[in-house]
């Protein structure tokens, strides 16, 4: 679970069965994020919030070799995305902003 310093509430984050997030009285579903691959990073990116986490490494977890043709760039989209979907969903509204370092050549 993450706690935000700022708030008392709990983020909860189930990962089994049907990864979804859970924040006051909203929910995010795999269903709702509508990406496997979105799911996926959202979910390592949670599970090694504490270690720095190389391209090289989310590469690995979301392409299988020789799946994706420049796995760099295709990740760099892939954050885009769902960097995007963030800001435009209202089903994202009220939940907190969580930060990752952003610095090549790790997240």
């Amino acid at each position: 679970m993450y706690k935000s310093e700022t708030d008392t509430q709990e983020l909860k984050v189930t990962f089994l069965d049907d990864f979804k997030i859970t924040y006051k009285d909203k929910e995010l579903s795999q269903k709702s994020i509508n990406s496997d691959k979105v799911t996926r990073l959202l979910a390592y990116l949670i599970c090694h919030k504490e270690n720095v986490v190389s391209v090289g490494e989310l590469s690995d977890v979301l392409w299988t070799e020789g799946e994706c043709d420049d796995p760099a760039n295709a990740l760099k989209n892939l954050v885009y995305r769902a960097r995007s979907e963030r800001e435009s969903r209202s089903r994202w509204r009220g939940f907190p902003t969580m930060r990752w370092k952003t610095t090549s050549p790790n997240w």
